[in-house]
C-alpha cells in the first residue's frame, strides 16, 4: 500500500512538473513572438490603428492612370505587410500623394521616370541615387561612382531605403522602393515583406539605409531569384 502510494506520488509530481515545464515553454514562445512582431513593428514604424501611405507610378507603357501588373503586385506586398502590423495602408497615384514626410508611414514604388514622388525624394534626400545610360544608350541606376546596367532578361536592380526624413524630429519612416522594371518593383517590396524580421534585427528604428538586389535571369527565373548586392548608403545619402 505504502509502495502504491509512493508510485501514485511521483506520478503527480511528474505530471505537475511537465504541466509547468510547458507552461513556461508556451509562454517563452508567447512573449519571443511578441517580441518579434513588435520590433518587426517598430521596423516599419507602424502600429495598431495607424495608417501607412502607399505611393504608386504610372504605367510607362499604359494610359496616364494606369498601373502596371508589377506595380499591383507591390502594391500588394506591402499591403500585407501593413495589415500584418494591425494597420491600414492608403492608396495613392503619385499625382494625389501631397502629404508631408515623417507624419506617417510611407511606401514609394518606382523610379524617378513613372513616379515624380520618387524623383523628388532622389533630389532631396538621395543626391548620390540617379538614373541614366550606359555608352551603349542602355538604361542603368547610378549609386554613387557604382553603375548598374540595365539588361532586359538577364540582369535587373532594384533599390530598396529606409529614410526619416522631411517633418521635424521625424518618427515615420520613408520607405523607397526603385527598380528598373516593374517586376523588380515587385521584387524590393517582397524583400521588405520576407526580410523584415532580419533587416529589423540590422537596422533598429532610426538607422537609415540603402540597399541594391539583383534579379537574376529574369528571362527564365521571372523576379523569384533575388541576390543581395550590398548596403549602398554611404554612396546613396552622399
Amino acid at each position: 500500500m505504502a509502495l502504491k502510494s509512493l508510485v501514485v506520488g511521483d506520478l503527480a509530481v511528474n505530471l505537475v512538473a511537465s504541466a509547468l515545464f510547458g507552461g513556461a515553454l508556451w509562454l517563452a514562445g508567447v512573449l519571443g513572438r511578441y517580441r518579434r512582431r513588435a520590433r518587426v513593428r517598430r521596423f516599419f514604424g507602424l502600429g495598431t490603428g495607424q495608417r501607412a501611405t502607399v505611393v504608386v507610378g504610372r504605367d510607362t507603357w499604359g494610359r496616364e492612370r494606369s498601373v502596371s501588373r508589377g506595380d499591383v503586385a507591390a502594391m500588394v506586398e506591402l499591403a500585407v505587410i501593413v495589415k500584418s502590423c494591425d494597420a491600414e495602408p492608403d492608396f495613392h497615384m503619385y499625382q494625389s500623394a501631397r502629404g508631408g514626410l515623417g507624419e506617417q508611414t510611407e511606401f514609394c514604388v518606382g523610379g524617378p521616370s513613372s513616379n515624380d514622388r520618387t524623383a523628388a525624394h532622389l533630389r532631396q534626400f538621395l543626391p548620390g541615387v540617379g538614373e541614366g545610360e550606359d555608352g551603349n544608350g542602355d538604361p542603368e541606376l547610378r549609386v554613387g561612382a557604382q553603375r548598374y546596367p540595365y539588361r532586359q532578361g538577364e540582369s535587373v536592380v532594384v533599390l530598396v531605403a529606409r529614410l526619416y526624413r522631411g517633418a521635424d524630429q521625424a518618427r515615420k519612416p520613408l520607405f523607397l522602393i526603385l527598380g528598373q522594371t516593374a517586376a523588380a518593383n515587385h521584387a524590393g517590396a517582397r524583400f521588405l515583406a520576407r526580410e523584415s524580421r532580419r533587416l529589423a534585427a540590422t537596422y533598429p528604428p532610426g538607422r537609415e539605409f540603402c540597399l541594391v538586389l539583383r534579379i537574376i535571369d529574369p528571362r527564365s527565373y521571372g523576379n523569384n531569384l533575388v541576390e543581395f548586392l550590398g548596403d549602398v548608403s554611404e554612396a546613396a545619402f552622399a
